[in-house]
């Protein structure tokens, strides 16, 4: 088989599967990218064409040769471009055993390489696993309720666990039975720790108890939190022990006789619990607490092999020096939310893992990023040469151990994507990532443009708005930046009130509106001077704007609509909302032939209505029933074409309004929609559809809704953001990459 007559290769896909073509393949340029789309490839042959060329490597040599190959034989309808994750070097993820249904709390591997022993968030059991076959072996019973953690004996086939049942137990793994069971504690426990013949198991009862290991006696209750104690640790040698609580303090104790050595910093943290919710508290630090401390309490602690340094790791990772208390080094820091991490068996590096996925440092100052994906606990195998991490669906991952090899890139996103924005003219696009990272794309070669750390504030969550010029917008610490993203250039910024943290942000003609929900109301910046003023009437969270002629501005928000005028700030009038209704993007358009007088959105009181306002005074006229929720809608000329998903019929209604009168055209079959995009014409819409996966993005024909074009990935899309000419979108996957779609001229012209 001739590898560049590419539908022959796909045949022999439909025909003997992926794995037996890249065993034919060998290590012909194309096997990288049809391995990295092999999930995709499995489900789809038809893919292959649109999946090489996103995933192929612009550096192999042969590139241009494949892509001839490609062009060759051209995708019509909706074509990947772009995958900006799928990076040469990455270490591959060898596979996924299904372990539980809910989250994987720890995971630890035996001395023989192969046996892995997990803890989860269901049920009572542990379950035994191997990692050669990634199959279940078997269960341990005994836990009642969660088991939070578990650590191996070193030189032994024993494993230690703690959990829900105020519990500590040792099992035999080989023999499959608990060996012993240690009560005493009076609450959670939430970590174990084994050294030196002793387990330390930590407790939300505020103590740490040391145990002796082969008897199960208890030695010493240490007492010495205030707060619920939250992770553990041991020296190789059993002579010093370390442990962190809820309130930010970590003390280093002798666990022989419970003298504490050293407090290591004073945060000065206030703990405050919401009793009504059960276990959930906040941590807020001293206003006076260095900021190159830890802001909230240590998740995972660890000794040095040589017990003279210990690594204490929230967002920020610091290493302290034991003899004197002094922070040695700040290794790391990330917005990762750590939730474990693990040190490979040769100490050069390490792995922590949390809120925004897996990232390994070895000696480059940025991690490489393995996934995106919430995940829970980590460990090595004893050899290094696998990683197994715990993930929030119940699934134990299994990659290969030396990821951080140097030929890897950094990958366009660090963690989630929390927005994403396409010009009008669709040649670039903007993401921007729960750290802060702005990535800017050029739509058109379909490739990563220029990269920009955005300065924002903790828990500050920007998003990226274009305006009608393709100026960029972004939200910072105090201020808001006006970007040219086509050259990668940050023009200004302008001056934020203080406190200012934008809910939504709106481009209007000269200038830029925000909302900022409960705190800092309103405020209208004029670029010219790059002044701002608060617009009249109460703070609120504002999700839905409308520019109107004479200079008036609608808003829609969550608990109200507003009508200003612009040029003086004077709040024309206000109606209330449906306080019950859930807040999100709101349908707001001008009517049809009346642009002066009426406007048209969704019911504020019957989220399967539309309403007719009157513009002066916001005197609701008419109501429309429409049978759904409004999903999208597109300004044709004389005319306004709406569409409106009934989810729970899985239907989708085309309204047509002119200035004559408002029509049902017709309803049309379409699944269950997460996103739904009118294409130009108003004849196609590109929709993202909920099935059990979400893996797909779609072109649909509106007369009959039957698919025309199709594009899977290989991992749940969470967002899809189309250009205004149709011609270009950007989908972002759940572990942040960002695919760019090229869609055919044929969809924009009917």
């Amino acid at each position: 088989m001739d590898a560049l007559d590419l539908p022959a290769v796909e045949r022999f896909i439909a025909g003997y599967g992926v794995g037996k073509l890249l065993a034919e393949l060998g290590d012909h340029p194309l096997a990288a990218p049809i391995e990295r789309a092999r999930a995709v490839l499995d489900r789809d042959p038809s893919q292959l064409l649109s999946q090489l060329t996103g995933r192929i490597d612009r550096a192999d040599r042969r590139y241009a040769e494949i892509m001839a190959a490609v062009d060759a034989a051209p995708v019509e309808g909706l074509r990947l471009v772009s995958a900006s994750l799928e990076q040469p070097g990455v270490a591959p993820r060898l596979g996924t055993i299904a372990a539980y249904r809910r989250l994987v709390h720890a995971v630890v591997v035996l001395d023989d390489g192969d046996t892995c022993v997990t803890a989860s968030e269901e049920g009572g059991d542990l379950a035994v696993m191997s990692l050669a076959t990634m199959r279940v072996l078997s269960r341990l019973e005994g836990h009642l309720g969660p088991v939070n953690h578990l650590v191996g004996v070193p030189g032994t086939d024993l494993v230690v666990s703690g959990g829900d049942d105020w519990t500590v137990r040792v099992w035999d793994v080989p023999a499959r039975e608990e060996v012993r069971r240690l009560a005493g504690h009076t609450h959670f426990v939430r970590q174990v720790a084994v050294a030196g013949g002793k387990i330390l198991s930590g407790s939300q009862d505020g103590t740490v108890r040391v145990w002796d290991l082969a008897t199960g006696e208890c030695l010493l209750v240490f007492a010495g939190h205030d707060a619920d104690v939250m992770a553990v640790a041991v020296a190789a040698d059993g002579r010093a022990a370390a442990s962190s609580s809820m309130d930010n303090v970590v003390l280093v104790w002798d666990p022989e006789t419970g003298a504490i050595l050293r407090q290591l910093y004073d945060s000065g943290s206030r703990l405050i619990r919401f009793d009504p919710l059960g276990d959930t508290f906040m941590t807020v630090p001293s206003p006076d607490a260095d900021p190159e401390l830890h802001q909230s309490c240590p998740v995972w602690l660890r000794f040095t092999d040589d017990g003279r340094e210990l690594i204490t790791a929230e967002n920020r990772v610091i290493r302290w020096d034991l003899d004197t208390g002094t922070k040695v080094d700040r290794l790391a820091s990330s917005q990762l939310q750590t939730r474990a991490g693990a040190v490979p068996p040769d100490g050069d590096g390490m792995t922590l893992v949390g809120l925004y996925g897996v990232h390994v440092w070895r000696t480059a100052a940025e991690p490489t990023v393995l996934t995106t994906a919430s995940t829970w606990s980590v460990t090595y195998s004893p050899d290094g040469s696998t990683l197994v991490t715990g993930d929030d669906d119940g699934g134990v991952v299994v990659w290969r151990g030396r990821p951080g090899a140097a030929s890897i890139r950094r990958p366009a996103h660090l963690g989630y994507v929390t927005g994403t924005a396409v010009a009008p003219d669709g040649r670039t696009g903007a993401t921007i990532d729960v750290t802060g990272n702005l990535q800017l794309w050029d739509m058109v070669a379909a490739r990563p443009a220029t990269r920009h750390s955005l300065d924002v504030a903790a828990h500050q969550r920007p998003h990226p708005s274009f305006d009608a010029d393709g100026r960029l917008y972004t939200s910072g610490r105090d201020h808001i930046a006006v970007w040219d993203a086509a050259a990668g250039v940050e023009l200004r910024r302008l001056p934020t009130p203080p406190e200012f943290q934008p809910f939504s942000m709106a481009p209007v003609p000269g200038g830029l509106v925000a909302s900022a929900g409960d705190i800092g109301g309103v405020v209208h910046w004029d670029l010219a001077t790059g002044e701002y003023r608060r617009l009249d009437g109460p703070a609120a969270y504002l999700h839905s704007y409308l520019m109107l002629p004479g200079g008036r501005l609608l808003a829609y928000g969550v608990h109200d609509m507003r009508c200003w005028d612009l040029a003086s700030g004077e709040l024309r009038w206000t109606r209330t909302t449906d306080t019950d209704r859930p807040g999100g993007p709101a349908f707001l358009h001008a009517m049809p032939g009346a642009v002066d007088t009426e406007f048209i959105c969704q019911s504020p009181v019957d989220r399967h209505s539309l309403a007719v306002y009157r513009l002066a005074d916001g005197r609701s006229l008419r109501e429309i029933p429409v049978r759904g929720s409004v999903v999208d809608s597109l300004r044709l000329a004389g005319a306004l074409l709406i569409a409106v998903s009934d989810s729970d019929n899985g239907r989708a209604f085309l309204h047509r309004f002119t200035p004559t009168a408002g029509e049902l055209i017709h309803s049309v079959e379409l699944p269950t929609l997460h996103t739904f995009r009118f294409l130009p014409g108003g004849g196609y819409a590109l929709i993202r559809p909920y099935r059990t996966l979400d893996e797909e993005v779609m072109v649909v024909d509106l007369s009959n809704g039957s698919p025309c074009a199709r594009l899977s990935t290989d991992r749940t899309v969470n967002q899809v953001t189309l250009a205004d000419t149709g011609g270009t979108a950007l989908a972002v996957d759940s572990e942040a990459t960002v695919h760019i779609l090229r869609l055919s001229p044929t969809f924009t012209t009917r």
